[in-house]
């Protein structure tokens, strides 16, 4: 982060903050992976319920499964302003979270940064 964006971040208010750190997020990401030519096989067509559904049963436990939902409304919530590949990235953590036996879900999903 440069000095100018430092100050920028210290002095914004807490939703201009969040939006300057998911920019850099997502040109970090972007400078990672190039994107990829416009050719390339598309997935299945599924939805976010059908997402949510699986997600659930994979749970490692009832206290993973009562959290999904908000792990997953989080990342739907985020997926306008992300690469659709970032998308794709998000998904896979939230799946291995939520079937990782020694992850704790925090208190609230949403109110912790994805």
């Amino acid at each position: 982060m440069t000095p100018a964006n430092d100050h920028q971040a210290s002095t914004a208010t807490p939703g201009l903050s969040q939006a300057l750190w998911m920019k850099q997020e997502v040109d970090r990401f972007e400078a990672s992976f190039q994107r990829p030519p416009q050719s390339g096989t598309p997935l299945p067509v599924w939805t976010w319920e059908q997402l949510e559904r699986q997600l659930v049963s994979l749970s490692s436990s009832p206290a993973m499964a009562a959290a999904t939902p908000e792990l997953i409304s989080a990342v739907r919530k985020q997926s306008r302003w992300l690469p659709p590949e970032m998308v794709l990235r998000e998904i896979l953590c939230a799946a291995f979270a939520v079937m990782d036996g020694d992850f704790s879900p925090p208190e609230s999903v949403e109110s912790s940064t994805l």
